[in-house]
């Protein structure tokens, strides 16, 4: 009521009195009560409303800019709203964008992660293609080392034959015609003694040994120059040029022609033994150069038809020298002797009644060998000689030998072929 009453005023303020009005006197007129103005007179009475003062007028102006600010700050707030709604879409696709930066940059990683995979791969296969170039290489020289002994010792042969026939030939002429040729006294060629053999080239030895070997009757020389082979073989350089000389094949004719001379038979095993053995860097190649000229399969035949215990012994160490190593060459000699049969000779061995402590230490020293590897057929070594009973005979050899070597190799074999301790 307050506010229509202002504005009555405000409103009577701006009007122009009637010229018949006669103004009263000041001291005639009388407020009205404060009643009267604000609830109104009786019926038919009339409240003239007061002029607006300057304070009102300036209130009645404040109000009408407030409201104007009202509004203003109306259209503020809608705008700040609207600003804070696209702030929140950019950020929402900002959030987007990040994402799939992420997720392009993970992408760039795994291309280049499988760009580097590629790259070692074919590193890997160059350096396989080099491995089995330099594996035949060194396949091919060992051939030509082998073809160029069997050349000089079919030369020796060649020529010691002509000279016989053409010695018959000339007797032949000398002989009076029709005459019975006189029976001729048998004269046995000089055999090389032990001094000459001992300073003789290398080639030369393996000549003889060749020679010793296409000849019946001839085991005494040949077990002599075996023993000297075993002597001259003692240094590591030595051996070196006893395989460059063609040592390795002679030694496998010479067993193959005298399999029933137990003599021979150890003296060549243990010629084997030493050139194979060593911890030079050639102890590799010399292994290897003896695998190739088929030791493997001579030292089987050996364990197989000579029932002694020297040679056993000597034949179980040749096969841990030749069989010991590591790389795929190894693995592959160790294969090798699997196949010629040499698990179950070493596990007669083992078993054996008369076999030697030196012969049971090297045929454990041989069984861990050959059943050890890394490649696919290692296993199955094991197997077979888990089969062939190599187990229980190296528990019992063990706990139960008196030899301490032959314990400590027979643990070590228990250990590889069961996986545990042999306690």
């Amino acid at each position: 009521r307050r506010e229509r009453s202002r504005s009555r005023a405000l409103a009577a303020a701006h009007m122009e009195a009637p010229d018949m009005q006669t103004e009263a006197p000041a001291s005639d007129v009388q407020a009205a009560p404060a009643s009267d103005i604000v609830g109104g007179g009786g019926a038919g009475e009339q409240v003239a409303a007061a002029p607006a003062s300057e304070s009102e007028v300036q209130l009645a102006s404040a109000q009408a800019e407030m409201g104007e600010m009202r509004q203003e700050l109306k259209r503020t707030q809608a705008a700040l709203a609207s600003a804070l709604e696209a702030g929140a879409t950019l950020a929402s696709e900002r959030g987007l964008v990040l994402a799939q930066l992420a997720s392009v940059q993970a992408l760039l990683a795994s291309a280049r992660m499988a760009a580097g995979v590629a790259e070692a791969a074919k590193a890997a296969a160059v350096l396989d293609t080099q491995a089995v170039r330099s594996e035949l290489e060194r396949t091919h020289a060992e051939l030509a080392k082998v073809l160029a002994a069997s050349a000089a010792l079919a030369a020796a042969s060649v020529a010691t034959h002509a000279a016989e026939v053409a010695e018959m030939a000339e007797s032949a002429l000398k002989r009076p015609r029709g005459a019975e040729p006189a029976p001729e006294p048998v004269v046995a060629a000089a055999a090389p003694t032990e001094v000459e053999l001992l300073a003789m080239p290398w080639q030369n030895v393996a000549v003889v040994l060749c020679a010793n070997a296409a000849r019946a009757g001839a085991e005494v020389l040949a077990e002599l120059t075996v023993r000297v082979v075993v002597t001259r073989a003692a240094g590591q350089e030595d051996a070196d040029a006893a395989v460059a000389a063609g040592i390795l094949p002679a030694l496998a004719a010479v067993m193959h022609a005298h399999k029933a001379n137990a003599s021979v038979q150890y003296q060549a095993c243990s010629a084997l033994r030493k050139i194979t053995a060593g911890s030079d860097a050639q102890r590799y190649a010399r292994r290897q150069a003896a695998s190739d000229a088929g030791a493997l399969l001579r030292i089987v035949a050996v364990m197989h038809s000579q029932p002694n215990a020297a040679v056993q012994a000597e034949a179980c160490g040749a096969l841990c020298n030749i069989t010991a190593g590591i790389g795929a060459e190894r693995d592959m000699r160790a294969q090798a002797a699997a196949e010629a049969g040499a698990l179950n000779r070493v596990v007669a061995v083992l078993a054996a009644p008369w076999a030697s402590a030196a012969g049971q230490e090297q045929a454990c020293g041989a069984l861990i060998n050959i059943c050890a590897g890394a490649d696919a057929l290692g296993p199955a070594r094991k197997q077979a000689a888990m089969e062939a009973g190599a187990l229980s005979l190296c528990e019992a050899l063990c706990k139960n030998s008196t030899n301490e070597n032959v314990r400590k190799q027979a643990g070590f074999a228990y250990r590889n072929l069961s996986g545990k301790a042999c306690v």
